[in-house]
């Protein structure tokens, strides 16, 4: 399992696995869970990180990855990215 943490957006990225996403499932507003097309889970996103987790309690559990995990499309679904 890695963390990364984009600080610029407050979005966290938990990866389970190593196998590529085909899409995402947004389970309520801010927090989504990309999945393969086998409905195996990938990873799970956290918007406005900062306000639903202790991100420094999560970060001491796992490998924290830079900037890189993210779905930007996921992200710029909700305004929080931009290309």
């Amino acid at each position: 399992m890695k963390v990364s943490y984009d600080k610029k957006y407050d979005i966290a990225y938990i990866r389970f696995s190593e196998l590529k996403p085909d899409g995402a499932v947004e389970i309520e507003e801010g927090l989504a869970v990309d999945t393969t097309s086998e409905g195996k889970i990938v990873g799970i996103e956290i918007f406005d990180a900062s306000k639903r987790i202790q991100l420094d309690e999560l970060f001491k559990l796992v490998q924290v990855e830079p900037e890189t995990c993210l779905s930007h499309s996921v992200a710029e679904e909700h305004g929080k990215y931009e290309k």
